[in-house]
């Protein structure tokens, strides 16, 4: 994990390698990602998504709807890079 990075609500892999000044938020990052430096993978709440989980009154919808990005193994993602929201990521041969 590189300085000043935010990682919020993100699951992250074993191996998985952030680089610096990172942004990640409500992201999957599955086992050996890597971010270069200053990458961002913000999150934003898809409105037309509806939840179907049982939750009380635990969480709030809006969590529920927020989504970031999901990176499958060994995804690698150059310096200054930038993923929308939502965006499924696979490793290309």
């Amino acid at each position: 994990m590189g300085d000043n990075c935010v990682i919020d609500n993100t699951m992250l892999g074993a191996g998985t390698v952030v680089g610096a000044d990172c942004l990640v938020q409500h992201s999957l990052l599955d086992t050996g990602a890597r971010l270069g430096t200053a990458t961002r993978l913000p999150s934003r709440i898809f409105t037309d998504v509806q939840s179907t989980a049982q939750v009380g009154d635990r969480l709030d919808p809006e969590v529920l709807c927020r989504r970031g990005a999901v990176l499958g193994p060994g995804v690698t993602l150059p310096a200054g890079s930038s993923v929308e929201p939502g965006s499924v990521l696979f490793p290309t041969e």
